[in-house]
């Protein structure tokens, strides 16, 4: 299980941290999710940009990102979307709608418009 507050500088290191959690872990999400799960568990430190991933994100995710990593290197572009609310902070991985269930990644701090990573 994930502790909250682990921090990582780069989409290779989360990668790691990932691949590590999914290999040793049989937990069914990332960290434990308690009564609220929209807390962070990793943040990625990238540039001006700090993306956090959530304690419920599920473990069939994962695989989903590791498969990403694996086929488009650990740098692959990752694309900021609108939330459910209308805010541009949901960072996905791929273009498949079904990749991203589960999977609850988000900047800190929101962008106006859609853009990459």
């Amino acid at each position: 299980m994930c502790s909250v507050g682990v921090k990582v500088s780069g989409k290779r290191e989360f990668a790691n941290l990932l691949r590590r959690w999914h290999d040793k872990s049989r937990a069914k999400t990332i960290g434990d999710v308690g009564s609220f799960g929209g807390t962070a568990c990793i943040t990625v430190h990238l540039g001006d940009h700090d993306v956090v991933l959530n304690v419920d994100t599920k473990r069939s995710a994962v695989p989903a990102y590791l498969d990403h990593v694996r086929w488009l290197g650990p740098d692959l572009p990752w694309r900021v979307v609108a939330n459910n609310r209308g805010t541009v902070n949901k960072v996905v991985f791929s273009d498949d709608p079904a990749d991203a269930a589960g999977w609850y990644h988000y900047l800190r701090r929101p962008l106006a418009q859609p853009g990459q990573l």
